[in-house]
């Protein structure tokens, strides 16, 4: 299918865009955010959706490597999680385990790929553009999202734990068994997200990166 490119008219319509992506049944948008700390990125933000009808879904690397060499130019979006270590070596298991409830790895092969490439006037669909998709994303209004039931973050370790982890890491230090050693904690929270997309935005707005992502999946 022929690429189109269309002009592109700026913020307002990239919302709309996010908005209309996060109805899709499986959606990724990847987005520079408008940074200029990236020298190197060629997107100002990309896009992929498709249809759980339609989509092919690969949930292991082996699915995926088997579809990239039956298939190695097609789109494929997905998310690789913190777990997928557990599946690539013995020795990174954790126990107990993480605790991220997240899929270990999870793609699908996008129907419509819509990509503005840096600095450039047009928006591209590299991917499924019809005058349908354009005038649904064109009419898609713009939800004020909602944060409800907000629970304070709460850590993995007690301060007790911490602190025993912590002299513990400084002997092993003292011992050769390791030079540099990062010590981390997952903070975690329960709320109530009426739209996430709206939440993503905001969050992207208050604190940008040009390496945000924002997945989705409604099964």
């Amino acid at each position: 299918m022929r690429q189109v490119e269309i002009p592109y008219t700026g913020e307002l319509f990239k919302q709309k865009l996010l908005h209309w992506a996060a109805q899709q049944d499986f959606c990724v948008f990847l987005d520079s955010c408008n940074t200029e700390i990236d020298r190197y990125g060629q997107y100002d933000f990309l896009l992929g959706v498709s249809s759980a009808d339609a989509a092919a879904t690969f949930k292991n690397l082996d699915e995926l490597q088997n579809a990239i060499a039956a298939d190695p130019f097609a789109w494929r979006f997905g998310v690789l999680g913190y777990d997928l270590k557990n599946s690539l070596h013995e020795s990174l298991k954790l126990d107990p385990p993480s605790g991220i409830h997240f899929p270990e790895m999870y793609f699908f092969q996008a129907e419509i790929v819509i990509a503005k490439k840096r600095n450039s006037p047009w928006l591209s669909f590299e991917l499924g553009y019809s005058q349908e998709v354009f005038n649904a994303i064109a009419q898609t209004e713009i939800p004020k999202g909602k944060v409800e039931g907000f629970e304070a973050f709460t850590s993995n370790f007690t301060e007790a734990q911490y602190k025993t982890s912590v002299e513990q890491l400084r002997q092993h230090i003292k011992e050769g068994d390791s030079y540099e050693i990062n010590l981390s904690q997952n903070f975690s929270s329960k709320a109530k997200v009426s739209h996430p997309a709206a939440l993503w935005s905001k969050l992207t707005q208050l604190s940008a990166t040009p390496f945000a992502g924002l997945s989705l999946i409604h099964l």
